[in-house]
């Protein structure tokens, strides 16, 4: 069951990513690159906003999978958390009501025949306050029932619904946001009442609402700690957008955002795998557990490296092929350095979880609070000086320290530097190349085959070779995902069968 729910929640989150990318040069066309750059930094600014559900969609899903087998108190914690949840997201809606125009306004400089169309969207932006919410807690709820196929198919659906919708109103009735936004909320409501519905199914919901006292406090103590973490850490992801558009305007942040999501569906890999590791650390001896991650860091790197350094040769040309030579031209040098960035960062998802899984996320948090105010300065000093490749440049610098000093405080460090010594230079040279030889020069392309060739016999080495008498890292990981009991789990510590 574990390898299913970690195929079927990388497919559906592939896919939906996939379908996204797709849709970018139908919207560019349909609404211009303006608008959708407007767009853009509106669901950033909604994401961000999502910080009023108070990190209860992590305590239901921790809450309920305890209780789920009593179906009066599952009941009752689900009811309390969506009606703090209802409270709680309503006034970040409102908060969002009253100042989001004059936010959005000025951030971006939003042109004046925007403006007329944007003030009458806003109460459907302010609305998307509580539904994003809504839709993250049933999503936790149908996680602790281990739910994630049927959650998977949702998901789906739900992005096929907010991608199609919007761009099918644009087509007919007309590119402004007057339309446009409120079409994409009310297709993400259609897949938040398609959870309602399963949750109804599976735990057996009627009309009495169960409110009980006794959960307020556990739910707001677990996902007040989360909240804390989760504070900083959109501030830090998506500071430089925000900066771009108030420095360069909004036309400036698609030829950055469109890249950087490109670029952040390669967590999808660390992501989907991680999901599945961190119940097995979380029951695993510290020693068995930094072995594990070992691995695991061993393993995701033997996947990543010919992947990120093979994009990075290719961005490019792929972005010419895709938006045309206008955009590849404007948005040259940011996918490449982003994709160097993520090199570190998808890596650093181990030490994160492990941190997290052995009791210790207060490190992670703490970290992120010290980071904030030199990346502030530093995307602010790239963006002023440096333009697009400056924010590119001070983000990748970020995720790579923070890599580096999660690596550091979690113990890991010594034990992977040493391997990942090799891949990592590749991916230095692929942006060396990338960056110092544009186009598709014979140089170009004998560099870029030797250093594409030794990523994948790096790769290779890694899934092949093993040492005496044991296996090689990528299998000895791909192992420890498999096995039912958790690594290092105690005896009665097996998952628990989906009811």
């Amino acid at each position: 069951m574990v390898a299913r729910n970690v195929l079927f929640t990388f497919l559906s989150s592939a896919g939906a990513s996939a379908l996204s990318l797709l849709t970018i040069p139908v919207y560019l066309h349909l609404i211009g690159t303006a608008r959708f750059g407007v767009l853009a930094f509106v669901w950033l600014i909604v994401g961000y906003f999502g910080l009023f559900i108070l990190g209860l969609d992590k305590a239901i899903t921790n809450l309920l999978a305890q209780h789920r087998h009593d179906p009066v108190a599952a009941r009752s914690l689900f009811h309390t958390a969506l009606l703090l949840n209802l409270l709680t997201s309503a006034a970040g809606g409102l908060v969002m009501y009253l100042v989001g125009y004059q936010l959005l306004v000025r951030t971006i400089g939003v042109g004046n025949g925007m403006r007329g169309e944007f003030l009458a969207a806003m109460p459907w932006i302010a609305a998307s306050v509580p539904l994003a919410t809504t839709t993250a807690l049933l999503t936790g709820a149908l996680e602790a029932y281990e739910r994630f196929t049927s959650l998977a198919y949702v998901q789906f659906a739900g992005t096929v619904l907010f991608q199609a919708v919007p761009i099918l109103v644009a087509w007919q009735i007309g590119p402004q946001l007057t339309w446009v936004v409120p079409a994409a909320i009310l297709s993400r409501a259609a897949s938040s009442l398609w959870m309602l519905a399963l949750l109804v199914r599976i735990m057996r919901l009627d009309r009495r609402i169960a409110v009980a006292r006794r959960w307020v406090r556990p739910l707001l103590s677990y996902g007040g700690a989360i909240s804390i973490t989760g504070l900083v850490s959109p501030i830090l992801t998506s500071l430089d957008r925000l900066l771009i558009g108030a420095v360069l305007g909004a036309s400036a942040i698609s030829f950055y955002v469109v890249p950087y999501n490109l670029i952040t569906a390669v967590q999808l890999v660390p992501g989907s795998l991680l999901r599945v590791l961190f119940p097995r650390l979380s029951v695993a001896g510290r020693a068995a557990a930094d072995t594990v991650s070992t691995e695991a860091t061993l393993g995701l790197a033997a996947v990543l490296a010919p992947l990120i350094t093979c994009g990075i040769l290719l961005a490019n040309p792929f972005f010419r092929v895709w938006l045309g030579a206008e955009f590849a031209r404007e948005a040259f040098g940011v996918p490449q350095i982003l994709l160097a960035g993520a090199w570190i960062n998808c890596l650093a998802w181990v030490p994160v979880t492990l941190l997290q899984a052995q009791g210790r996320p207060g490190l992670v948090a703490r970290l992120h609070v010290i980071e904030l105010a030199p990346f502030v300065a530093l995307v602010w000093v790239g963006v002023r000086y440096a333009g697009l490749d400056g924010a590119a440049v001070a983000t990748s610098l970020r995720v790579c320290v923070d890599g580096v000093l999660l690596f550091w405080v979690s113990g890991l460090g010594m034990s992977v530097a040493p391997p990942l010594l090799w891949p990592t230079l590749l991916v230095a040279g692929a942006l060396a190349v990338s960056l110092g030889l544009a186009g598709l020069s014979a140089a170009h392309l004998l560099l870029g085959l030797l250093l594409a060739g030794g990523a994948f016999a790096w790769s290779g080495r890694q899934v092949c070779t093993a040492p005496a008498g044991g296996t090689a890292p990528l299998s000895r990981f791909l192992a420890s995902v498999r096995a039912r009991g958790g690594v290092g789990a105690a005896p009665g510590m097996a998952e628990p069968p989906t009811p």
